[in-house]
């Protein structure tokens, strides 16, 4: 995310703010009275992945991919939340691993760890022609 608002050329305190407001929405999402649904189609990758996981419910395509790449940029695992949450999702030392590696893992080893609820077809989670499964 950092890369791609500096290439925008937002520096400096801008790029502050700029991340603060993506805090602030998951903030928001947190304290929504009304469930959110995240529906991801392609790669939940640093903040991508923290907004997911602000979510109630993690919708995925089978394109989908999660990783915590905070550390391949010399971060910790704490941005935008995902440190807090992961671990509520997955495990304890599920989350340790990912947090630490920044191994990319696909909608399928989501959908095992739990961190994604359901996986669906491109066509169907995008048409929102899905419905749980029983």
């Amino acid at each position: 995310m950092s890369g791609a608002l500096a290439e925008e050329g937002v520096k400096g305190e801008k790029l502050f703010r700029r991340k603060n407001d993506f805090s602030r929405t998951i903030d928001l999402m947190r304290a929504c009275h009304q469930p959110v649904i995240a529906a991801v189609n392609g790669a939940a990758i640093g903040g991508g992945l923290s907004f997911a996981l602000a979510a109630d419910v993690r919708l995925a395509s089978h394109d989908a991919r999660f990783c915590a790449s905070y550390i391949n940029i010399g971060l910790g695992g704490a941005d935008m939340g995902s440190n807090y949450l992961l671990w509520r999702i997955v495990g304890w030392g599920r989350a340790v691993e990912l947090l630490l590696t920044g191994r990319v893992i696909d909608c399928d080893e989501a959908y095992r760890m739990g961190l994604v609820n359901h996986v669906y077809n491109r066509e169907d989670l995008l048409n929102g022609h899905w419905r749980w499964r029983q």
